[in-house]
């Protein structure tokens, strides 16, 4: 058994689907789990639909967009309008509009996964209708019903015993008489029957969550770009392809925010030594990068990873000189409540620094709650950036920036600034 995943990075257009059936031409009867994440930039566009209808806007011209988007790249494989995918997509739709109108008194976080889940959902319903006309016979199988999560929305935790009991019941009797399965990526279903997700770039992890499960062999991500490197290819051009690296240095690399694999991607895989290949998903015969258990020369190659769009927070006490050990446990307390990662922090005398991703709908709520006892000052579009072994490092990217909070730790160098030299 193996898994494949292709990201909505490489399924842009009818083309790179069509690639993608080449792929799969190539699996020679192994059976294969394919996990899909959604379309393009369809979670971009579904999130700022989500935001206008939240805010009582008109989002009717940019749900019809996306729409046509989906019909389009049917209708590139499906010359007949009664073909029933074109019913599907317009069914999807009719759903995805029905909950934009009627939740948007939920709570922000529960509304998100019931609505931004229908990317997943509409991308594998259109696969599933393609690869079957290329004669490509594959199970259409719904992540809904089978990764079973707590209630912890946009960020979901997996519940392992009931997600392995629903692969057992669900999946594994399949797999007798069928090779191929589609399933999506990023979403699954809260224990309280609330639809959940995994975090922005999930799928990575649920084709984690099915490797672990099922027992799989191997691991293959599918991006844009030849593998894992150093630095990102399109900004950096002296950036190195990683080939093998060990499970450590991959977690190292995702947990500082390198977005070609998702952070909690390791662990299952690790605990069960599956081995993870991230491959080109345009020149599939390039070998790509390798993570397994194995120490290899690649680990201590320096790394650059660059998180944009960062809000530094200085938060003060408003009648009190400095902030106490109870300041800090309310603070704590305030972005654990709101499910809020900080990415750098740093206490001074007077003030406690705090960076986090410029979240539109969480940090209004936050900043609200935090002035209730404390003072704050935001500071925006800045960046974080990360290099891993930086006392062997070349890289020269801040140089005139302004930086604002730095911390060495650990062969790990971080810098909040204010510009990135390129």
């Amino acid at each position: 058994m193996q898994i494949y995943k292709f990201g909505g990075g490489s399924l842009i257009d009818p083309k790179s689907i069509e690639q993608a059936i080449k792929i799969v031409n190539n699996i020679h009867n192994e059976p294969t789990l394919i996990v899909i994440s959604a379309f393009a930039k369809t979670t971009n566009a579904l999130e700022n639909i989500l935001l206008l209808a939240r805010d009582n806007q008109d989002f009717s011209n940019d749900l019809l967009n996306l729409k046509k988007f989906h019909e389009n790249i049917a209708s590139y494989f499906f010359n007949n309008l009664d073909h029933p995918v074109f019913s599907d997509i317009n069914q999807c739709f009719q759903q995805l509009e029905h909950a934009l109108y009627n939740y948007k008194n939920w709570e922000y976080d529960i509304h998100y996964d019931a609505t931004i889940s229908y990317g997943e959902i509409l991308s594998t319903t259109i696969l599933h209708y393609i690869f079957d006309s290329f004669h490509i016979p594959n199970v259409l199988l719904d992540a809904r019903d089978i990764i079973i999560t707590d209630t912890q929305h946009r960020d979901a935790i997996i519940n392992w015993d009931l997600t392995n009991k629903m692969i057992d019941e669900k999946v594994k009797p399949l797999l007798q008489n069928n090779n191929l399965f589609l399933t999506q990526g990023f979403i699954g279903r809260s224990i309280d029957g609330y639809v959940s997700t995994l975090g922005r770039e999930g799928s990575d992890f649920s084709a984690a969550i099915f490797a672990n499960c099922l027992d799989a062999k191997a691991i293959t991500i599918w991006k844009d770009v030849p593998g894992i490197f150093n630095a990102n290819p399109k900004l950096f051009k002296n950036a190195v392809l990683l080939h093998h690296i060990d499970y450590k240095e991959a977690f190292t690399l995702a947990y500082y925010g390198a977005t070609v694999l998702h952070p909690k991607t390791i662990k299952p895989l690790q605990s069960k030594k599956i081995k993870l290949f991230v491959k080109d998903f345009y020149n599939p015969t390039l070998d790509g990068t390798l993570i397994d258990d194995i120490t290899s020369d690649d680990e201590h190659i320096p790394s650059l990873i660059i998180k944009s769009d960062q809000v530094l927070i200085s938060i003060a006490p408003k009648n009190l000189l400095s902030l106490n050990e109870n300041d800090l446990s309310l603070i704590f307390y305030t972005f654990a409540d709101l499910n809020i990662r900080i990415n750098l922090m740093q206490l001074d005398a007077f003030n406690f620094y705090v960076c986090i991703n410029n979240d539109i709908a969480k940090l209004p709520i936050l900043i609200n709650k935090l002035n209730e006892s404390f003072n704050t000052d935001l500071t925006y579009n800045l960046s974080l950036v990360t290099i891993t072994y930086y006392d062997k490092s070349n890289f020269d990217v801040l140089k005139n920036s302004k930086i604002f909070i730095e911390q060495i730790n650990d062969n790990v160098k971080q810098c909040l600034v204010d510009r990135i030299n390129l």
